[in-house]
């Protein structure tokens, strides 16, 4: 695809991705985020008169928990040493325009809100915390398989002393009979705290299936094992090492595009010669520490495989 300014219109699916470094070109946008899942469209604005990046281009998922799922871990990651800002495109939207409101976000102050019950959704999580004037917003994270509530949302205020204060008051609050889990999530303004967007925090891994459940999610041939949550100072050997006792490993891989996006955190790809030990080791590392770090596993994407192994 071009980097021509051409006409864009987005879908319930579609990401405006922002702030990007005039090196990144398309297919590089399109390398990264199909980390998080299969792209349809990925594009980066190129000015009418000379193609050069204007800094801002488009990311097309097939499904809505896939966007969802790359606007929680993308949002703020580095990618040539620039913070990209992530939000939903919006049709008739210039480049002026979704700057400013890109910006709008970036001055929130957002908590992460954890321990959600499934019938909590994002106009409840909002009244929960409606006595905090300048609260602006909720947002439920959904699972990305089954499109279902996560268990974890975020809360975002226009004034940090307010978000400071919900920090102090509403944990352990009980909502809809659970005490709720609070802490900072990452962004420009959080003051303090774990990163809980994009970093992989302990608070936010999800549970994990029995074995049998982990051996259907995907092609009984898939036997890559995708890790994420890892120090970004980790190598191969030390990833290797984590992962042996489960069986023979065939290659452990780490990106490219994982280091060039690490903040603290980075992923990696384990392979394994079957199917069943790969699974394994999913149910049994899912939710562990690996140097320090707790780190989630899943299946390795289709897409993926071929290009990394």
């Amino acid at each position: 695809m071009s980097g021509g300014s051409g006409i864009y219109q987005p879908s319930g699916m579609s990401l405006y991705v922002g702030n990007l470094d005039p090196r990144v070109c398309t297919e590089l946008l399109q390398e990264v985020f199909e980390l998080i899942g299969p792209v349809k469209l990925a594009k980066v604005v190129g000015d009418r008169n000379t193609g050069r990046s204007l800094g801002f281009g488009f990311v097309d998922f097939y499904d809505r928990p896939t966007a969802i799922r790359a606007m929680e871990l993308m949002h703020g990651r580095r990618v040539y040493g620039q913070e990209i800002r992530i939000d939903w495109a919006h049709a008739g939207a210039g480049a002026a325009g979704r700057m400013l409101q890109d910006e709008d976000l970036a001055n929130m102050h957002t908590i992460f809100v954890g321990n959600l019950g499934p019938d909590v959704d994002e106009e409840k999580l909002m009244k929960a915390f409606s006595s905090f004037s300048s609260v602006a917003g909720a947002k439920i994270s959904k699972d990305v398989e089954t499109g279902l509530p996560a268990g974890y949302g975020f809360v975002s205020f226009r004034e940090k002393k307010d978000a400071d204060l919900a920090m102090q008051t509403m944990t352990g609050y009980v909502l809809s009979g659970r005490a709720l889990r609070i802490d900072w999530a990452r962004g420009k303004n959080a003051a303090r705290g774990v990163s809980t967007i994009g970093s992989f925090s302990s608070t936010t891994v999800t549970p994990k299936p029995d074995i049998q459940t982990i051996m259907k999610q995907t092609d009984p041939l898939n036997v890559s094992v995708y890790v994420r949550g890892l120090p970004s100072d980790i190598d191969v050997a030390a990833i290797r090492e984590a992962f042996r006792g489960f069986g023979e490993i065939d290659d452990v891989k780490i990106p490219d595009a994982a280091r060039m996006t690490a903040q603290d955190r980075i992923y990696a790809f384990v392979k394994f010669k079957s199917h069943e030990v790969a699974a394994r080791a999913i149910h049994d590392m899912h939710g562990r520490e690996i140097a320090g770090c707790v780190v989630q596993c899943e299946w390795g994407r289709e897409g993926l495989k071929s290009r990394y192994f």
